[in-house]
């Protein structure tokens, strides 16, 4: 429910606000990731290659140079969202540029320290992440009937029925 609150628009950053400004001349990495409106986040995380993930949305940040990096699995969602954090970090977006996953340039790698042969392993065995589901089991009308609750959350939980969390 915290989520919710930001409307897919949480930007996290790390480090100490104003008190290094050298650490901000360094590329720094983004992660998008949420499979709905409401989970979906921006998070910062280490400038390297091995962060990267096929299922995600990346966005590298090295001065005024800016990267949306989609990873093969990455859905609209996430693509908008990285979009918002981009104009939210940099403002004019102009110059960004944007690359599927497989079609990267040399500039992009060497700000991420290099392409690193884990990376290209992770690429291939990428697991597409899914939110729980829960589903609900009663006998109200005489028979077995099972349905699935959507948005659910503790208060959608009687206790007149079984539940299947998955």
């Amino acid at each position: 429910h915290f989520l919710s609150i930001f409307s897919g628009r949480l930007l996290v950053h790390c480090g100490v606000s104003g008190r290094n400004p050298a650490h901000l001349l360094q590329p720094r990495l983004y992660e998008t990731r949420g499979r709905d409106p409401i989970r979906i986040r921006t998070v910062e995380v280490e400038a390297s290659a091995l962060q990267l993930n096929s299922n995600h949305v990346y966005l590298l940040h090295a001065g005024r140079q800016q990267f949306l990096w989609y990873g093969r699995f990455s859905t609209r969602m996430e693509r908008v969202a990285a979009a918002v954090a981009c104009r939210s970090i940099q403002g004019d977006t102009s110059n960004v540029v944007e690359l599927e996953e497989g079609k990267e340039r040399d500039s992009f790698w060497r700000l991420l320290g290099g392409r690193t042969t884990e990376y290209a392993f992770a690429k291939h065995t990428a697991v597409l992440p899914r939110d729980p589901r829960l589903f609900r089991v009663t006998d109200s009308s005489g028979t077995i009937a099972v349905d699935e609750v959507h948005d659910f959350c503790q208060d959608d939980l009687m206790h007149d029925d079984v539940y299947i969390l998955d």
